[in-house]
């Protein structure tokens, strides 16, 4: 035992000495007070839970559950929620559109920009066909002044158990937009019939990118 351990095992010997003398438990008390005796071991047992938990938490690590929206019917949607986020190339906004509630996600070929805790869409336009949504897309291949209308599509699929709309929906035609906080986008309308929960999928080329959504109703 080197001097530093001999100097701690005093410390340690001359602060239990200095403890007051423990009490000690009558085991009348357990048996004349049984209701009393009962909350003591449902204390007891609490505090051993307790420790459980926090040993476990000392050798693990605490999960928690995949992201999801809850719809008014008590419906999960599993949210795509862009992880890790994707950095564009050099020429296109390093941030995109919503700061850090949003995020880039994808690859190279073809990204878009997701919530960071997922897309939750509410308050869309009405039309004769559904819900009106303006979709975003990029991509380094892309040259807006050669194809200004890009060869790109945009489906959508029910996941969701609503039963008023039908399960598959095609995009309208693509189109462009620009702006400094978006620089060139490929724009991609597309129109829901009814809320719940969606996989839209996106093509352009030989690239396809899917992410999941929770339409709202309001």
């Amino acid at each position: 035992m080197d001097e530093i351990e001999s100097r701690l095992q005093e410390a340690g010997e001359a602060w239990r000495d200095a403890l007051a003398p423990s009490r000690s438990v009558d085991p009348a008390w357990f048996v004349d007070r049984p209701g009393q005796a009962r909350g003591l071991r449902w204390a007891m047992a609490g505090a051993a839970i307790i420790v459980v938990v926090v040993a476990a938490m000392g050798v693990g690590r605490w999960v928690a559950p995949a992201p999801s929206a809850v719809g008014d019917e008590g419906e999960t949607c599993p949210v795509t929620v862009p992880v890790p986020p994707f950095g564009p190339p050099a020429g296109f906004p390093a941030t995109p559109l919503g700061g850090s509630d949003a995020a880039w996600f994808g690859n190279a070929e073809l990204w878009t920009v997701l919530g960071v805790d997922g897309e939750v869409w509410t308050g869309l336009p009405r039309t004769p066909a559904g819900l009106a949504q303006k979709t975003f897309w990029w991509s380094a291949g892309w040259v807006p002044e050669t194809e200004p209308q890009p060869d790109m599509t945009v489906s959508a699929r029910r996941i969701s158990a609503e039963v008023d709309a039908p399960a598959d929906v095609a995009s309208g035609p693509a189109t462009n937009a620009a702006g400094e906080d978006i620089g060139d986008a490929m724009l991609v309308g597309i129109e829901l019939p009814g809320p719940g929960c969606w996989e839209l999928t996106g093509r352009y080329r030989d690239a396809t990118l899917r992410y999941v959504v929770w339409v709202d109703a309001g």
